[in-house]
């Protein structure tokens, strides 16, 4: 059932201060960096000739500047939260924005800036607001398609939290990407206990300014048209109205649901309907019992 309408966030009057860097205030992970694993961001693959002429297909580990500057098709270390959560963002918007011809939704695709000293960054979500549908698109060039995103969404990871909440904070704000949301989800250093914050920032010659929540902590994506907020440690969509967004293990659970309903409806159709051809084959017989009897009484 949809909640209340919610009102639009009112723009304030007074200046806000600017955000700090969100590293600053992130409260220390267990995830500390394991210097014993080579592999510990990831990897990329490529194939490498040989002094000898033969070809050897080559895997190097990433280092924390391939995190904030990857290249097509490294390969970082995700987990299941981030896969689920960033998995939903995607569906949603792209259903929202990208197939109603909006906006086109990249997923953890590399953006080229052309931009002096700004190498190319691959945020977890972008949306780039009018840019056509590309299913051959490797990656996106702001200079060839005349436009940046709008909206970028990080959601940290084990060996991407540090450039979320720092490097990529600042590189975006110089990139003048207008809205920066950060889903940061650790687990806690003393606890190991998993939790999510949700950060969003607006931009501003200056710096970034924190969004202001709406009282249920929910941040208005003005560029989407949809309120971004958490359900414990899952993010979630909601309509303007407040009603939330379902995910697709939703979807497919009242899909499945709904047809376990009609299946069952189906079978007691079935059921009655054969029941009432027994009846009816039986009031025949009967029928035709008592006109045989009639016919016997006469000739006799």
């Amino acid at each position: 059932m949809a909640e209340p309408h919610i009102q639009h966030p009112i723009p304030d009057t007074p200046p806000r201060s600017l955000a700090v860097p969100p590293l600053q205030t992130a409260e220390p992970d267990d995830w500390a960096h394991d210097n014993d694993d080579p592999f510990f961001y990831g990897w990329r693959e490529r194939w490498k000739r040989r002094t000898d002429g033969t070809w050897v297909y080559e895997r190097t580990p990433l280092t924390y500047e391939d995190v904030v500057h990857p290249q097509i098709a490294d390969f970082m270390i995700h987990g299941d939260y981030h896969s689920q959560v960033t998995a939903y963002l995607i569906s949603v918007l792209r259903v929202r924005m990208q197939h109603t011809g909006k906006a086109y939704v990249s997923d953890d695709m590399l953006i080229r800036w052309n931009m002096r000293g700004m190498r190319g960054h691959s945020p977890d979500v972008a949306v780039f607001m009018g840019a056509p549908y590309d299913v051959d698109r490797m990656s996106f060039d702001t200079r060839k398609e005349g436009m940046r995103p709008v909206l970028i969404i990080e959601v940290t990871s084990r060996s991407t939290r540090i450039a979320d909440l720092s490097d990529k904070f600042e590189h975006y704000h110089r990139l003048a990407i207008p809205c920066y949301i950060i889903v940061d989800s650790y687990r806690r250093q003393a606890t190991s206990e998993r939790t999510t914050r949700l950060l969003g920032y607006e931009h501003t010659p200056e710096g970034y300014v924190e969004m202001e929540p709406h009282a249920l902590g929910r941040l208005w994506l003005e560029a989407v048209q949809l309120w971004i907020g958490l359900d414990d440690i899952w993010v979630t969509l909601y309509e303007p109205d407040g009603t939330p967004i379902p995910d697709m293990y939703e979807i497919v659970e009242a899909h499945n649901e709904a047809r376990a309903r009609l299946a069952a409806e189906t079978q007691a159709r079935l059921a009655a309907e054969a029941w009432a051809r027994l009846e009816a084959e039986a009031r025949a017989r009967d029928s035709l019992r008592e006109h045989q009897l009639i016919i016997v009484w006469v000739d006799l």
